[in-house]
């Protein structure tokens, strides 16, 4: 039992050495990868609350760039994109509850977000492992899909277009990582944070035969929590 006691600690040596050297290390360069959970008004499914967006699960890519400019204090930057689908037939199933006798063929392209941030970052030094809290302020560029609504009953037969929009808003992330040293400056790292911006759309509507039949302002409530793991270095 010692000696595998033994052997454990000698293949950690090597990693919280690394992680040592990595507390002098000023920046840090890292890629990201995971799941995207809508929640809030964006992932909410039920017609009758206040703009649901009927997003489903989705991905989320980002980059990060940190510089420590004193201590364990430091600047980061980050870009963030993020894809999400729509959940055509629980649109589909609100329509036939609220127009009885109906059939609904509903189309969509997805939600596409692609955000701009910066702010400022913690590092909260370990043995092996180097903790960090982040909260970042920018801005967001969103894409709302086009979704074609098919319906039918037994007089006629109707199809009605809500086209795709795009709007600029401003956006919040807050969240927390850690970094886990596997080879020299190299290592792996997981992370989980807050998402949430607010984008607005002036014209949105339905159009049926080239006419606008519905136009609305709207306040689309975006927000989701990312879990993801990556990659990175230290220079």
């Amino acid at each position: 039992m010692r000696k595998q006691l033994f052997a454990i600690l000698v293949l950690l040596l090597p990693i919280s050495i690394h992680a040592q050297k990595a507390h002098d290390k000023k920046i840090d360069v890292e890629a990201l990868y995971g799941a995207s959970i809508p929640i809030g008004d964006f992932g909410n499914k039920n017609a009758l609350s206040t703009n649901p967006g009927y997003a489903k699960y989705g991905y989320n890519f980002s980059l990060g760039l940190s510089y420590y400019f004193y201590d364990n204090l430091g600047l980061m930057m980050k870009y963030q994109s993020s894809k999400y689908s729509v959940d055509v037939e629980n649109v589909a199933d609100t329509l036939r509850k609220n127009y009885p006798g109906s059939m609904w063929n509903i189309k969509s392209g997805e939600y596409e977000l692609n955000s701009y941030m910066g702010g400022i970052i913690y590092k909260i030094p370990s043995e092996s492992v180097i903790f960090n809290l982040y909260g970042l302020l920018g801005v967001s560029k969103v894409d709302l899909p086009e979704i074609v609504y098919g319906g039918s009953n037994s007089n006629e037969e109707i199809i009605y277009t809500q086209k795709a929009h795009t709007s600029t808003s401003l956006s919040f992330n807050f969240g927390a990582k850690f970094n886990w040293y596997v080879y020299k400056d190299l290592y792996v790292l997981g992370s989980a944070d807050l998402f949430s911006t607010n984008p607005k759309f002036d014209d949105y509507g339905l159009i049926n035969d080239g006419q606008a039949v519905l136009r609305k302002k709207l306040n689309q409530t975006i927000t989701t929590v990312n879990l993801s793991i990556g990659i990175g270095i230290s220079l």
